[in-house]
């Protein structure tokens, strides 16, 4: 019988066998490394965005929990506004006033948009969506429209269509060993510290949706650029997002910073891109001056 051959598996280039940081800072600084990177195993660069997504959502994600947890400025500070007087008693609520109670637009919009991370996020609703009524007759109506609603002992989500749809977290579930809750500054904040497991899973979560789905679109982009714009035309299309996909590295350190500095811009995403896009230009323009230099030592 033939002896079978066994294939070797291919060598990785040196670049390749670089840390995540290397290639960080080499994609950013080293326009030469864009002639190495189209020859990268897909491996080599699947592992390297994600990477570079789980990172952004373990920074930005811990990022946004410091600030939630913000005495002056995150949700300690925003909550009592917004249900100001109120505390959880034993797994009660307990409103301070008579009830139904209806918040303020504005301050239901702040706290909903340190929790989701959405700017504008109920600005098209007609009403602040959050409703306190810890009556019996709270859960009877069903005909009500999409709110929020905090009966005596859960936050019950109703969402109003043609067959409603009314989703239950009775507060016990939170409160565990968490004691008397004071909607104060103080008190909010030692129930989220209570919970900050969740809290912080919360925000990576949200970390990782957003930022990975801004860091594939941001590729697509660059990927059909470098294509429409390549040097050497026998260049694969695979290969030009290889390079599109370390090109985002601007973009990683950008989200990550801005993340960690607490600033908010809304504009943040365009600056990054036209920060990715001109490093992509100068990996296709060191890869056309190499082209040149080949060319001219062959005549």
């Amino acid at each position: 019988m033939p002896n079978k051959t066994m294939k070797s598996p291919k060598e990785k280039k040196p670049e390749e066998k670089l840390n995540f940081f290397l290639k960080i800072h080499k994609s950013v600084v080293v326009p030469d490394f864009y002639r190495l990177v189209a020859g990268f195993s897909a491996k080599t660069v699947f592992v390297f965005v994600a990477q570079m997504c789980l990172l952004t959502a373990l920074i930005s994600g811990c990022a946004l929990t410091y600030y939630a947890l913000d005495l002056k400025t995150g949700l300690p500070a925003k909550v009592p506004e917004m249900l100001p007087g109120m505390s959880f008693k034993n797994g009660v609520l307990d409103p301070g006033r008579p009830t139904p109670f209806v918040p303020s637009k504005s301050s239901v919009s702040s706290v909903f948009e340190t929790i989701f991370r959405m700017p504008g996020i109920i600005d098209d609703a007609p009403e602040s969506l959050v409703v306190v009524d810890t009556s019996q007759k709270a859960l009877a109506d069903k005909k009500s429209p999409s709110r929020v609603l905090l009966t005596s002992k859960s936050l019950e989500i109703q969402f109003n269509s043609s067959t409603p749809v009314r989703l239950s977290y009775p507060y016990a579930k939170w409160l565990r060993g968490a004691g008397t809750v004071a909607f104060t500054p103080e008190g909010i904040r030692r129930f989220l510290m209570h919970n900050i497991a969740a809290v912080s899973v919360n925000f990576c979560v949200q970390s990782a949706g957003i930022n990975t789905g801004i860091f594939l679109m941001s590729i697509i982009f660059l990927g059909f650029a470098a294509c429409i714009f390549r040097i050497d035309r026998q260049r694969s299309l695979g290969a030009c997002f290889k390079m599109a996909c370390f090109a985002v590295s601007p973009m990683f350190i950008g989200v990550n910073l801005i993340a960690v500095s607490g600033a908010k811009l809304p504009v943040a995403w365009h600056i990054m891109l036209i920060l990715s896009t001109i490093v992509m230009v100068r990996g296709i323009n060191a890869e056309r001056r190499a082209l040149l230099n080949d060319s001219r030592k062959l005549d």
